[in-house]
């Protein structure tokens, strides 16, 4: 092991051991740390997943069980599949904000741009959402709501 993420891995456990629950730091428990840290995963990481799941476990979408260090950082064939996703959740939702401006659609039909006012619309001059806005605003609509 490099000599560099020994000091890494025992400052993360310990963290983990005051913010989370208490495990004894193994051999089995240090290889965990080792390859979620050679993965490219750091502290601010683990923050943030385990803020987001402890906000699941609040709203009664996740349980408890899903902070034991094992089902956190446990490598599968796949890799760290299950906490890459918990940090996108836990990261798109941080970023989630309601009066944030959307970029334009890129797939607007050919000679009109996204938003763009149309006569068509009882000549109010009133915007047109396109197919893939709507379904962008339902999307949003749905985090919104899954938000509360």
């Amino acid at each position: 092991m490099n000599p560099t993420l020994r000091p890494r891995i025992v400052a993360l456990h310990e963290w983990y051991c005051t913010n989370v629950m208490q495990v004894r730091l193994t051999p089995e428990v240090e290889r965990l740390w080792l390859e979620w840290l050679n993965a490219g995963y750091c502290g601010p990481d683990l923050r943030d997943v385990i803020r987001y799941i402890r906000k699941q476990i609040a709203l009664g979408k996740r349980n408890e069980g899903a902070l034991k260090l094992t089902n956190l950082i446990q490598r599968s064939e796949a890799g760290f599949i299950g906490f890459d996703q918990d940090l996108g959740l836990a990261r798109a939702r941080a970023n989630l904000s309601v009066d944030k401006k959307l970029t334009p659609v890129p797939d607007a039909p050919v000679g009109q741009k996204p938003g763009v006012r149309s006569q068509e619309a009882g000549g109010r001059g009133q915007e047109t959402a396109t197919p893939p806005q709507r379904a962008g605003d339902d999307a949003l609509r749905k985090l919104r709501e899954a938000a509360e």
